[in-house]
């Protein structure tokens, strides 16, 4: 029953994770739509007053908008370069300093998921530690707690394969 599988857990592999973990978690998605549609759609309105109070001869009116239209502007490209050192440094703090490789093999069987990082980290999971999974096409996250996952890349997998491996995973951690 123990089912082998091993990737790169590129930096591209951690944003298609981070993405997905997006859609599973409120806080996640309120910060996403936030940053991405409504302050810049802030921005774009105070600026649309900004342009209609000087065209009706309001100098203070146009320059308080399109103050606050900018203070919008700044304020998503401070919170966007904020979460790009972050998820940086957190894809980066993944590895040990010493490491070359990304090199990630899981191993799935009826206890657990036992996990090992670059060759020199090794964990280890019980199903039961196993708060939720969160599934995409090509990737199955595991979570043992909010904000740590465990990616599980499908691949690398012929479909029988994935298939089973997606099977083991609903099959252990039961929706909660």
């Amino acid at each position: 029953m123990p089912v082998d599988i091993s990737f790169d857990f590129s930096r591209e592999l951690y944003q298609k994770s981070l993405q997905l973990r997006r859609r599973s978690f409120l806080g996640v998605r309120v910060i996403y739509l936030l940053n991405n549609f409504l302050f810049p759609m802030f921005a774009v309105l105070f600026l649309i007053f900004a342009v209609l109070a000087k065209q009706h001869g309001d100098e203070d009116g146009a320059f308080s908008f399109s103050t606050i239209a900018v203070t919008f502007l700044i304020g998503s490209a401070v919170i966007w370069l904020v979460l790009w050192v972050k998820t940086k440094r957190v894809y980066e703090s993944t590895f040990p300093e010493n490491s070359t490789s990304r090199e990630v093999e899981l191993t799935l069987d009826d206890t657990g998921v036992n996990a090992i990082v670059s060759g020199l980290i090794s964990t280890h999971y019980e199903w039961q530690s196993i708060a939720r999974m969160v599934e995409g096409d090509n990737l199955i996250l595991l979570f043992p707690n909010k904000k740590r996952f465990i990616p599980i890349l499908l691949t690398k997998l012929n479909p029988n394969e994935a298939e089973e491996v997606r099977q083991v995973v609903r099959d252990n951690v039961k929706a909660r």
